[in-house]
């Protein structure tokens, strides 16, 4: 069994994966206002959250999962970000040009060293 790190031996590797492994940027935003427009439509207010360091790689495959008699979305690329943050499904992230919708979290965990989260490209 795995012995738990020490806070400040967490806070260095977490440290070296930040300064080694999170060498892209992204612009998180969220719908922070949903209203409906004079012609019944929903019209979303995006607020930009930050800035933030992480870096974008694929995501790993397993095959289309159906639940509840219905397909799932499959991620296209999985965006890691620092332990932490506040990122939600739904939230959108741009990086390097390109949009992403987040549709899923690993959730906060007080040992993780990163923060994976899948997410779907926005076609524009």
């Amino acid at each position: 069994m795995e012995r738990m790190k020490h806070p400040l031996e967490l806070a260095s590797m977490r440290a070296d994966m930040r300064d080694t492994f999170l060498y892209d940027t992204a612009t998180l935003r969220r719908d922070t206002q949903k209203t409906t427009s004079p012609v019944g439509g929903t019209v979303s207010g995006w607020q930009t959250i930050g800035t933030l360091r992480c870096r974008v790689r694929p995501a790993k495959r397993q095959g289309e999962p159906i639940v509840a008699s219905r397909l799932e979305a499959q991620a296209d690329v999985e965006i890691i970000f620092e332990p932490g943050v506040d990122v939600r499904s739904g939230d959108r992230v741009r990086t390097s040009g390109v949009e992403y919708e987040v549709i899923g979290s690993d959730g906060p965990r007080t040992d993780a060293l990163l923060l994976v989260v899948p997410c779907v490209r926005i076609k524009s």
